[in-house]
């Protein structure tokens, strides 16, 4: 595959995304639109994110980018604290 073929997939791909990604969307969007028309009145809605696959390691990343986010919320409030 020539470099001027890629990019051309590339840009495709930014335009019309496929694959794994773009079908765990689609799954999810589906079963929050079902759930959401099944649920009793009155409880929580639930979104597309609430269905969508995520490998052990990314729920792993996840943890740890909430855990330092957390952290630098408390760093920042500690500053304005100090002055």
């Amino acid at each position: 595959m020539s470099a001027r073929e890629l990019q051309d997939w590339q840009t495709f791909y930014a335009a019309e995304p496929f694959g794994a990604i773009r079908d765990n969307l689609h799954a999810g969007l589906i079963a929050s639109i079902m759930v959401n028309l099944l649920r009793e009145k009155g409880s929580a809605a639930v979104t597309p994110a609430d269905f969508l696959f995520v490998t052990a390691e990314q729920r792993r990343n996840a943890s740890l980018s909430d855990g330092l986010a957390a952290f630098k919320r408390l760093a920042k409030q500690a500053r304005r604290a100090d002055s």
